[in-house]
């Protein structure tokens, strides 16, 4: 079966001493390397999804759009209008990949969040990634990255909508708050997305391998 890895918005933004601040945000990263180095060679693309935000965007307490009403917004945008503090913007420190991750060149990168009228955390919004997915028929993918309850949870269901295998890793993501963390675990559970720990997703690696 042909899987991908998903690493979504693994920016300084998200670790400590970052704009959010996640507490253990830096612990995941030993996981996901630990994948890239056992296992890159059971996924056909991994993907390195990133945040890249204008600095007016919609969802930023300071934007000059944050109280816009005349727009066509959707249910996401509209729920996220003026609700963060800067984060992920285009070009600044923030925005950059967090240094300890392991980068070895095979990676498909993926920008989202660049439209400042219109909140994107899944990586679904890039036309780019679902070509790809469809292209290399990959039937399963694998999620890693920040935050479990924004763009890691909603690529997550948009995978299982569109009916790919879907698994988040819980050992490799972390969320913002534990509320709002827990509210999509439940929605995983309705929705088809299946979330592991990494010693799992090893077990699961390892059956396969048993099997050839």
């Amino acid at each position: 079966m042909k899987s991908a890895l998903v690493l979504i918005d693994i920016q300084n933004d998200f670790v400590e001493k970052g704009v959010f601040d996640i507490q253990g945000a830096a612990d995941i990263i030993t996981i996901i390397n630990d994948i890239r180095a056992k296992y890159d060679q059971k996924f056909s693309s991994i993907f390195l999804v990133t945040d890249q935000r204008q600095e007016t965007h919609i969802s930023f307490k300071d934007s000059p759009y944050a109280k816009e009403e005349n727009l066509p917004f959707d249910e996401i945008t509209l729920s996220c209008k003026g609700k963060f503090p800067r984060y992920c913007v285009k070009g600044t420190k923030g925005a950059g990949l967090y240094y300890e991750m392991m980068i070895k060149g095979n990676e498909i990168n993926i920008t989202k969040g660049e439209d400042k009228f219109k909140e994107e955390m899944s990586a679904f919004n890039n036309q780019m990634f679902r070509d790809i997915l469809n292209s290399n028929e990959i039937k399963r993918v694998f999620i890693c990255g920040f935050t479990t309850e924004f763009s890691v949870g909603l690529t997550a269901l948009d995978c299982a909508r569109k009916e790919y295998e879907t698994y988040v890793i819980k050992d490799a993501c972390r969320g913002l708050a534990p509320a709002s963390e827990a509210a999509m675990i439940k929605n995983f559970e309705r929705k088809n997305v299946k979330m592991i720990t990494y010693a799992e997703f090893e077990k699961l690696m390892a059956n396969e391998e048993d099997k050839k």
